[in-house]
């Protein structure tokens, strides 16, 4: 099925941002954040794959048009707001009113909430968007049951464990105040708990049943858990980069192919996690690596049953968090690599000379011959001519 409107520009804005101009940034963002000098990552085509297939609502949403100023408190952001059909969900894709632009600027998202408008975030911070940079930002968004009224923050994926258990991924810019919603109707649990035990995420409680939540962005991630129910990972955008949800193998007809019923995971760590499988308390991960000088930490968001995790076959010591989760250390060693000395090769400057028996010294109809193994005669005249392929114009003129 061709991709809508709608898929055709949420597919331009993640180009957008996938492809930002991610250099470092003048001398006053990097006053302002203490990690703005570290260059910024860009999501892989499997990581958006991920987030638009737990976005119930991004194929069946509809965009309006894009003004300057709407949704946000400055005409220097222009806002296209996108509507699902068949959910309350919005998304509201913002960049810079002059796609040129290479400056810093902040703004506040205003969303309408019932018969009033809702400026966020409060207390005097703003939201920062970074040259060419862009952000997608969502109101009403469903997470496996439990609504994300609205969010300054980007959602990076989710995905819930046989257990029930919800695991949600937000993220943005180092040093941002973000602010969200959340509906806690369907949950049972009526507490919070931070991970660590954070003093720069507050929680009030707007009604009996809906929860708010201020943050403030920092490399160190923040774990913000309701009970065995729901988690929320904070983060800024190159920790966020480090997660993979991988779906588990599904009996036929789904097998490998993409589907909201399939079971999942989530692994943190900086490989390129392609495929995972439980095999009883075994954790199988294949992946494709990338060399990096350190050891990487890999986390699963365990349901009890996996003890022992594996990684291309050769199994990890793990340990276990207070908070279920089961991690493991994969340890790297740089490669002795030896280059060779270019100083002391037998260097060539001229062509070798040509074979006697060289292609040019061939007639057109000889090669044709030896290309299709024909026999020469006329008795095969017309079998050569119809089997044999078109040749280059430069063969044919030899």
């Amino acid at each position: 099925m061709p991709p809508n409107r709608t898929q055709q520009f949420l597919t331009v804005a993640r180009l957008r941002w996938a492809d930002s101009d991610r250099r470092q940034i003048s001398s006053h963002d990097a006053n302002d954040s203490p990690a703005a000098n570290m260059p910024k990552a860009a999501p892989s085509a499997q990581q958006l794959e991920t987030h638009d297939s737990v976005s119930s609502a991004y194929p069946t949403a509809l965009p309006s048009n894009a003004s300057n100023g709407s949704y946000v408190s400055t005409d220097q952001i222009t806002t296209k707001p996108a509507f699902s059909s068949d959910s309350p969900t919005v998304c509201y894709i913002m960049r810079h009113a002059d796609w040129r632009s290479l400056n810093t600027t902040t703004c506040k998202l205003i969303v309408p909430i019932s018969t009033s408008n809702v400026t966020i975030p409060q207390q005097g911070c703003e939201l920062v968007l970074v040259r060419r940079d862009s952000k997608i930002l969502v109101q009403n968004y469903d997470v496996g049951g439990v609504s994300l009224i609205y969010c300054t923050a980007e959602t990076f994926t989710w995905a819930r464990g046989a257990s029930g258990k919800r695991t949600l991924i937000l993220y943005g810019e180092t040093s941002e105040l973000h602010q969200s919603a959340i509906d806690l109707g369907n949950l049972m649990a009526n507490s919070t708990a931070t991970d660590p035990d954070d003093a720069t995420v507050n929680t009030c409680n707007l009604t009996a049943n809906k929860i708010s939540v201020k943050w403030q962005l920092s490399p160190e991630r923040n774990i913000l858990t309701f009970g065995d129910e729901l988690a929320i990972l904070m983060h800024w955008r190159n920790g966020a980069y480090n997660y993979w949800v991988t779906e588990l193998p599904a009996p036929m007809s789904i097998a490998n192919y993409s589907s909201l019923s399939k079971s999942t995971v989530i692994v943190k760590g900086g490989h390129l996690t392609r495929s995972a499988a439980i095999e009883g308390e075994i954790l199988a991960g294949l992946a494709t690596s990338t060399a990096r000088p350190t050891s990487n930490s890999y986390t699963y968001k365990t349901t009890g049953q996996v003890k022992t995790i594996l990684f291309n076959g050769e199994e990890l010591a793990t340990t276990d968090s207070p908070r279920g989760r089961l991690t493991a250390q994969l340890p790297f060693t740089l490669p002795n690599l030896t280059h060779p000395d270019s100083a002391s090769l037998e260097w060539k400057y001229r062509l070798a000379p040509r074979n006697p028996g060289h292609l040019r010294r061939l007639s057109p109809d000889r090669l044709h011959q030896l290309h299709n193994h024909q026999p020469a005669g006329a008795a095969h005249a017309d079998l050569a001519l119809r089997q044999r392929p078109r040749l280059p114009r430069w063969l044919t003129h030899l």
